[in-house]
């Protein structure tokens, strides 16, 4: 049996919204603690999952690391790597908030991305990763602006932290 063109593309299009369901979003800033002599950034991340999928009672984590350069040995991944719980904040929609430290004055480290996964418990104890892909490796990555360039604003009395900006998780295969 053959289906139509137009046939062909309605089930494509189904098939497409069924595997790739749900939606992450990621807000973040960074900034610096002190207004005067540099020494130290900190980056704050908001990310929001959404799946109309998964039914009551499921659990939802956040697993994540920071990804970034140091001086003397390259580019490192999924540093600190930690996890915490994500809240519901609405229907089908969780959402997880890291505060971390970026980089300090005196130190080879410095980070600029969040590197991340989104760890599902479902009802019954199963468990799954979203992680962008179908394929058994992979992660999502937000990065602010390069720590090195230090331009993110300072915090004190008389300086508000800047607001979120909306960065797009960038898909990391290997």
């Amino acid at each position: 049996m053959y289906l139509s063109y137009a046939a062909s593309l309605i089930v494509a299009a189904l098939t497409i919204n069924s595997v790739f369901a749900a939606e992450v979003a990621v807000h973040g800033r960074g900034y610096s603690h002190s207004c005067g002599y540099y020494s130290a950034t900190a980056g704050d991340f908001n990310v929001t999952y959404l799946n109309q999928e998964l039914r009551w009672g499921t659990q939802v984590y956040l697993r994540y690391g920071l990804n970034g350069e140091w001086s003397q040995q390259g580019t490192r991944v999924w540093q600190r790597a930690a996890e915490v719980e994500m809240s519901a904040i609405s229907g089908y929609t969780w959402s997880g908030k890291v505060t971390v430290s970026l980089g300090s004055r005196g130190s080879a480290e410095a980070y600029d991305a969040l590197a991340f996964v989104v760890r599902v418990v479902l009802p019954d104890g199963s468990q799954f990763f979203e992680k962008g892909s179908q394929g058994p490796q992979g992660y999502f990555m937000a990065r602010l602006a390069p720590v090195f360039s230090m331009s993110f604003p300072c915090v004190d009395e008389t300086h508000a932290k800047p607001e979120f900006q909306k960065l797009t998780p960038e898909l990391v295969l290997f």
